[in-house]
């Protein structure tokens, strides 16, 4: 990563390949313990989180150009810009059905987007910017922690009655 300053770390979910973001918009991942450079830096676009998909073929990247990009992980194809936000986005985690990608920026909003493309559903509920995503093991839970001191634990958007009420009874009886 030559001198960029670490934005963030992730390993893949077998756990063989490393990825990591720079603040000088790198992102490099190894490969057989070696780092190769995926994107070369951009001193206009710092990249401040990433996430791994479930299967391990793609990366998610978010920055301060206002865009979800989503990254071969094996080096082939163009990164796929699957959405832009209206402010810095800041945090980045994909569900671990594979099926959305939901992140956290600068307007407080979490944004949950399909993988194939499309609009996002826009959840409001933080008054400052959402610096940390989760989702539950199950997928059906999305947890987002903002500078508002505020942990918020939402239903995931698009998912059947049954699966909205569990989560948010547990959402009720979850300790914060």
């Amino acid at each position: 990563l030559r001198r960029g300053t670490v934005g963030a770390l992730a390993w893949s979910p077998v756990g063989d390949r490393l990825a990591a973001v720079t603040l000088d918009g790198a992102l490099a991942l190894t490969a057989d313990g070696v780092p190769a450079v995926v994107r070369e830096p951009d001193a206009g676009d710092a990249l401040l989180d990433l996430a791994w998909s479930p299967t391990g073929d793609a990366v998610a990247v978010v920055g301060d150009r206002r865009t979800l990009v989503r990254v071969p992980a094996d080096g082939s194809g163009a990164p796929v810009v699957l959405g832009r936000h209206p402010g810095v986005a800041w945090s980045v985690t994909w569900d671990p059905r594979g099926e959305v990608i939901a992140t956290g920026a600068a307007d407080g909003a979490v944004r949950v987007w399909p993988v194939g493309g499309g609009p996002p559903e826009v959840l409001h509920g933080h008054g400052e910017v959402v610096h940390a995503l989760a989702f539950a093991p199950r997928g059906d839970v999305i947890a987002s922690a903002g500078a508002d001191g505020r942990l918020i634990l939402w239903p995931r958007p698009g998912a059947d009655l049954r699966e909205r009420l569990r989560a948010a009874t547990t959402a009720c009886l979850s300790p914060v």
